[in-house]
């Protein structure tokens, strides 16, 4: 019938909602009609056969059987399947301000101490911008915290995806506008819209600029220009997804060798 394993009730609820929720993505992945049997998600003028129906509901009792080893399930249990958590990272938001000597690594290593607190790895880890470049290094460091990578308009470091000239000039010019008076302040990096975007997003962009502390900013782009991570994506052992505008002109997802970077 199937030619995968089922999924196993585990030691406690959580790992065996884990173990549900991985086997359910992955019968997806592998067989991508069946699950929209599974799920009911019909196909206009598709008519099931007799046999196809039949492994949909194999896969569907799979899926049920680790539930009956386990009792009390609590909405919190199940919550931790589909949860999105985002982080204030360190300097920003909530969290109190960078130690002068913080590098990538430490940015990393506070997602990976965030994730473990939370008993949420390995988890599926997404990232835009300086985001995703963090989202690798925590692969890096941390491989079995991470179950899939989503990158998104990011680089494998400024200095592992630009080159050396552009890398020069991103650099005169962050420290220009980190110089700036507090009052005069634009955290609006040079290229950072494609076009101009619409009022709403203009005024949502200016809360969040009042909220960005120039020593946070200028400790994470000194980062990005020391940082090469381009030898990292192209042997990633868990699913990866690049995510790029059609319109980015600032992340440009290069081709080096056959390997994005």
């Amino acid at each position: 019938m199937l030619e995968m394993d089922p999924p196993a009730a585990g030691d406690d609820v959580r790992t065996t909602l884990r173990n549900v929720a991985g086997f359910y993505m992955q019968f997806g992945i592998d067989d991508p009609v069946r699950y929209q049997l599974l799920s009911q998600r019909t196909i206009p003028g598709f008519e099931p056969s007799p046999e196809s129906y039949a492994l949909a509901q194999e896969a569907h009792a799979w899926i049920a059987a680790p539930f009956r080893a386990v009792v009390d399930v609590t909405q919190e249990d199940l919550d931790l399947i589909s949860a999105v958590v985002a982080w204030d990272e360190p300097g920003a938001g909530r969290s109190c301000d960078l130690p002068e000597e913080l590098t990538l690594g430490g940015f990393a290593d506070g997602l990976a101490a965030l994730i473990e607190s939370l008993r949420l790895g390995p988890a599926h880890v997404g990232g835009l911008s300086l985001g995703g470049t963090v989202v690798l290094e925590l692969y890096r460091r941390h491989p079995g915290l991470v179950a899939t990578l989503i990158m998104i308009d990011t680089y494998a470091g400024w200095k592992g995806s630009l080159p050396a000239d552009e890398v020069r000039a991103r650099v005169v010019g962050a420290r220009r506008m980190l110089a700036a008076p507090p009052g005069e302040f634009d955290p609006t990096l040079p290229g950072l819209f494609a076009g101009d975007p619409p009022a709403d997003s203009m005024r949502l962009f200016a809360t969040i600029g009042d909220d960005v502390r120039p020593a946070t900013l200028g400790q994470e782009l000194a980062s990005m220009a020391e940082t090469d991570l381009s030898d990292l994506l192209p042997h990633a052992a868990v699913p990866t997804l690049l995510l790029w505008g059609d319109s980015d002109a600032r992340s440009l997802l290069r081709d080096r060798g056959g390997q994005a970077t």
